[in-house]
């Protein structure tokens, strides 16, 4: 028997009220005038104030008790443990091997006793180790609200805090470290097999296990904590057993009351397994519940980014009539202060398992369960979690539903917030299942999602693969149902694909939505399901669909989907390519601009071709299409390299012109042989399974030359006030060798090589868009391209070696470089930084390699910044030549095939033949001031 008629049991709030009393533990924070540095070895001796980098002292908290706000300790390698002689907080009922309260410390690990000025905590391991006795650090406020702790470089491991944490609260919390009304910024940490245990009890509920790594608790308002590259392993949070329930149970990382953000840091191997009990396992409201096995998340204000979170549990407790609920095998977030934030999540293979009883419990959220909360989610990869409700232990018992394999999104109560956004995210691989049966079952569905009580709006997001148990029919994708006292669900999904559900009970369908409910679709691609939807009633009443019928195809075309890649990258031939008409988004799950043509695809990547660089060389061509391979993964078979030789061009020693050249899984590859000065043009296919093609690269053009050095440059100048172009032959003083009117008062002169036949011809620039001639003559331009907005400045250059000059724009308001490889309206393909805002965008082949890279000259002070790269970061090169006020010029003025710098002022030209400091080299006048400076071989000379 299949049906939705259970009601999820209440997830509680779990709130701690602790009441510190101070005044009996007689805690007082002495004051300094003056911050100071303070060291620690497992060399040092507890004596002085630790003040000696020659003298350290030898515990931490020694150093502790001799600090005042302000104080930074510095640790050297080692293991530190507890030590009874300088513990100052005795109001701890498990004692902490570091403790302080009411005040700012910062506390860094990785030093050595030969080197304090640089931390290496990857090679100075620095550990504070709990030896399954104690609590590793503890911060507490009490009489002022500006406690911190900054805490780099540590391994805090083997804590073990066993409840009860105050008389009467049988609750163990913080094993890790503990943090209550203050702040706490952590970098580069490590927490480590550490144990949180509720008490076991003699009456009621066991006690409550919270945060066995971490806990961070009611913050003072306006304050805020942020963890950075922090990694949860191994830590277990602990339920007590009692009489009538088990305790509680929250993961590895427990956040109540607080505002904190949580970046580039893992969770794995963590588990929240709440108390069982002999008795009916409900007590004060509640179940024995476990809420999040990685991280557990309460009245917070919370943003994650860049997490991953893998093989974490939440297990709920066993008891005698109703089992406890497993919740967020990954992650659990209920009752947020504020939108919940979370980008670029990875999180896989975890799970949420309902505790066995008589009725047995709910498993919900196998990677992510968010309650009565509102969510932005960004980028999430959801995959291979489960979701598995408790055993039923009597015949005639129930057996416990599941629900959300991947993301389950829900709400109980009106007053809470009632949206939730899921924008360019997989959700796929991902289980759901009942436990065994008992005389009924609770039921079950959303193998990937499962949207309960809310408003849910999901973009572009590929939902594959996920599955129900054998008994289960209820949306192997998308389940979409009502909550008690919640009037209706819908769900928007938007741009997205489905597909590819095959596994469940008979009649099992790929989206559900119950009766009474809603999903709109706005375009998208059912592929693969054995059944799309419920809209014929079957297996249950239908709720509204709007939006169908959707785009349908045998298979989705994804590169490698499932385990052990679960890769779900668009294949070339993917009927879900240029689909997404209407869409807005900007950018896919690897963050690359959307469109790639002028329409989106559907789902949550983007299909872009591999980037093909060719490199020319004497009779050669360096081919290289590492970037963007990553995409591949799984399905990739061979490379093959298409080469297509122009007229008298003769065949690569590798190959036949037009034939494919095997490469194997290679992403470089070398074509020997070649004729100079001749263009092949190259393309290079990716084959899968059965020579499928699967990826092609761009096509790229190149002309190998025996030398770079192709031909001097020379000079010419545009007139802005009437589009004249004066172009000299030679870097001298005289008449023009070309005088012509291209272009109007205004425009921005650009000039290139743009058919690669060794000739630089001009062009102009004007409200975001190119004009370019193939030849140094009158005439309309034989290309044009948009590209870029007004007020940019336009930029040309070989970016990819291929002997072929193409557009770019430097935007002097942003410091941006925006670079195309070809000449083609589009998208970047290069993009980064450089400078600051009114530079000028230069460009040349500073360093004799065949490619232009980029640089900036700073018109304020005449100073030059060169890269050797098309990339964000230091120069190269950075000179001073020219005064403020000068035009920059480049080129190769003395065809040594480096280009060099040169500056325009009032109508002469200053030509140096390095890019050094010094003085010109070459001095001529030429125009007259006011005109614009340009550079080029204007007849293809090289002599």
């Amino acid at each position: 028997m299949n049906t939705i008629k259970w009601i999820p049991q209440r997830i509680f709030l779990f709130t701690c009220v602790i009441v510190m009393l101070f005044s009996f533990f007689g805690v007082t924070n002495s004051a300094s005038a003056q911050a100071s540095s303070r060291y620690v070895a497992i060399s040092g001796t507890d004596a002085g104030n630790c003040s000696s980098s020659a003298s350290p002292c030898r515990t931490i908290q020694y150093a502790v008790n001799q600090s005042v706000s302000g104080d930074r300790i510095l640790v050297a390698q080692g293991s530190y443990t507890y030590n009874a002689g300088a513990d100052n907080c005795s109001f701890l009922q498990t004692r902490a091997v570091v403790c302080f309260v009411d005040k700012s410390l910062t506390i860094l690990g990785g030093y050595s006793t030969a080197n304090w000025i640089s931390a290496a905590p990857a090679v100075n391991l620095t550990v504070i180790d709990g030896q399954n006795a104690w609590r590793g650090v503890a911060v507490i406020g009490f009489n002022t609200t500006t406690t911190h702790l900054d805490m780099q470089g540590f391994t805090i491991q083997n804590g073990q805090v066993l409840g009860p944490t105050y008389p009467g609260d049988p609750s163990g919390i913080g094993a890790g470290m503990w943090v209550q009304k203050a702040a706490i910024t952590l970098k580069d940490m490590v927490f480590k097999n550490n144990k949180a245990l509720g008490a076991n009890t003699g009456a009621g509920a066991g006690g409550a296990a919270a945060g066995a790594g971490l806990r961070i608790e009611s913050s003072i308002t306006g304050t805020s904590s942020l963890l950075q590259r922090v990694t949860f392993d191994g830590n277990q949070s602990l339920g007590g057993v009692g009489p009538d329930r088990g305790g509680l149970a929250f993961g590895a990382l427990f956040i109540y009351g607080s505002t904190v953000t949580v970046e580039d840091s893992t969770f794995t191997n963590n588990l929240a397994q709440a108390g069982n009990s002999t008795g009916s396992g409900a007590s004060g409201g509640l179940y024995a519940d476990a809420l999040g096995g990685g991280i557990g998340l309460e009245v917070s204000s919370v943003v994650l980014n860049r997490i991953v979170a893998t093989n974490n549990q939440a297990v709920g407790g066993n008891a005698a009539v109703t089992g406890g609920g497993g919740y967020g095998g990954a992650i659990f977030c209920e009752d947020a202060s504020s939108t919940l934030v979370m980008t670029d999540a990875f999180i896989s293979g975890n799970t949420a398992k309902g505790g066995n009883a008589a009725t047995g419990g709910f498993g919900a959220g196998g990677g992510v369960l968010i309650f009565n909360s509102p969510s932005n989610i960004d980028r999430l990869k959801s995959v291979s979690n489960s979701a598995i409700g408790g055993n039923s232990t009597s015949g005639g018992g129930s057996a416990g539903g599941g629900g959300g394999g991947g993301l389950y999104l829900w709400r109980s109560k009106l007053s809470a917030s009632a949206t939730a956004t899921v924008t360019n995210s997989i959700i796929a691989d991902n289980y759901v299942t009942m436990g065994s049966v008992g005389g009924t079952t609770l039921g079950g569905g959303g193998g990937g999602i499962q949207v309960q009580g809310l408003t849910a709006t999901i973009s572009h997001t590929t939902i594959a693969k996920n599955r129900l148990g054998p008994a289960l029919v209820s949306g192997q994708g998308l389940l979409v149902l009502a909550a008690p006292g919640i009037p209706s669900t819908t769900a928007n999904v938007n741009h997205s694909i489905i597909a590819h559900h095959t596994e469940g009970g008979a009649g099992a369908v790929a989206v559900l939505v119950q009766s009474g409910n809603t999903v709109n679709f706005n375009r998208g691609l059912f592929s693969g399901n054995t059944k799309d939807t419920n809209t014929n009633g079957s297996p249950l009443a239908a709720g509204t669909f709007t939006g169908l019928p959707l785009l349908s195809a045998a298979s989705a075309g994804f590169i490698s989907p499932g385990s052990p890649n679960y890769n779900y990258h668009l294949r070339l031939d993917s009927a879900a390519k240029d689909q997404a008409a209407g869409s807005t988004a900007t950018l896919d799950f690897d963050k690359q601009n959307r469109p790639y043509n002028n329409v989106p695809d559907l789902g949550a990547y983007e299909y872009w071709p591999l980037t093909l660089y060719a490199y020319r060389g004497n009779a050669t061509a360096q081919l290289d299409w590492t970037s963007g391979t990553g995409a591949l993964a799984g399905g990739l078979v061979n490379y093959e390299i298409v080469v297509t030789c122009a007229s008298g061009a003769t065949p690569p020693n590798e190959g036949n012109c037009g034939q494919p050249i095997n490469a194997g899984t290679a992403t470089t590859f070398s074509l020997t042989g070649l004729t100079n000065f001749k263009q092949y043009t190259i393309i290079v296919n990716a084959r899968g399974a059965a020579s499928a093609l699967i990826a092609a690269s761009t096509t790229v053009s190149v002309i190998p030359v025996d030398t770079f050095a192709t031909g001097r440059d020379t000079t010419g100048v545009f007139r802005p006030s009437n589009g004249l172009l004066y172009l000299k032959n030679a870097n001298t003083t005289g008449f023009a060798d070309v005088a012509i009117n291209y272009g109007l008062g205004g425009d921005y002169p650009v000039t290139g090589d743009w058919d690669g036949n060794g000739t630089a011809t001009i062009g102009i620039y004007r409200n975001g868009s190119f004009y370019l001639r193939n030849s140094n003559t009158l005439g309309f331009a034989d290309l044009t391209i948009a590209f870029g907005a007004p007020g940019d400045q336009p930029i040309a250059g070989d970016w990819n070696g291929d002997g072929v000059d193409t557009i770019g724009v430097y935007r002097p308001s942003t410091g941006q470089f925006l670079l195309r490889n070809t000449n083609t309206i589009g998208l970047p393909e290069i993009s980064f930084y450089l400078g600051n805002v009114g530079d000028v965008g230069i460009a040349g082949d500073w360093n004799g390699d065949g490619v232009d890279t980029t640089g900036v000259f700073r018109p304020s002070n005449g100073v030059i910044f060169l890269k050797n790269l098309n990339t964000s970061g230091f120069a190269d090169i950075a000179l001073n030549y020219g005064l403020a006020g000068d035009k920059p010029v480049t080129g190769d003025w003395n065809n040594d095939g480096i280009d060099t710098i040169g500056v325009y002022r009032s109508a002469t030209f200053y030509l140096r033949n390095s890019n050094t400091i010094g003085f010109a080299d070459v001095v001529f006048a030429l125009g007259i001031p006011g005109d614009m400076p340009i550079a080029g071989n204007w007849d293809g000379s090289n002599p």
